[in-house]
C-alpha cells in the first residue's frame, strides 16, 4: 500500500527501512524512516500513518506530543476525529 505520495514508498518500504536503523532501544522516528529510505517529507501529510504502520509492527515508536506545537509538524483534522486525538489513541494502544 503506498503510504507517501511525495516520495512514492509503501508499508513494505518503511518497514524493510526500520529493520535496517539502528536505534539501539531508543524509540524510532518518522523522520528516520524519511532519511533511511533516502528522503525527507515534504507535505507530511503521511507522517501519521508512517507512525501507524511502525506501531502496527512492533516497533517502538516515538510519537510527537500533542501539546507542543513545535514538534508536530502538521496539525491537520481527520473528518470526526483530530490530530490531538489520534496521538492520544496511539499513545493508548502502545500502552495496552
Amino acid at each position: 500500500m503506498i503510504v507517501c505520495s511525495c516520495n512514492v514508498f509503501g508499508d513494505r518500504d518503511i518497514l524493510q527501512a526500520a529493520d535496517r536503523i539502528e536505534y539501539d532501544g531508543r524509540k524510532l522516528t518518522a523522520l528516520a524512516v524519511y532519511a533511511e529510505l533516502g528522503c525527507r517529507p515534504r507535505c507530511g501529510c503521511c507522517r501519521l500513518m508512517i507512525e501507524s504502520v511502525l506501531m502496527g509492527a512492533g516497533h517502538n515508536v516515538a510519537l510527537p506530543d500533542p501539546e507542543k506545537s513545535d514538534e508536530l509538524h502538521i496539525r491537520r483534522t481527520i473528518p470526526g476525529s483530530s490530530t490531538l486525538s489520534y496521538v492520544q489513541d496511539m499513545k493508548r494502544a502502545a500502552a495496552g
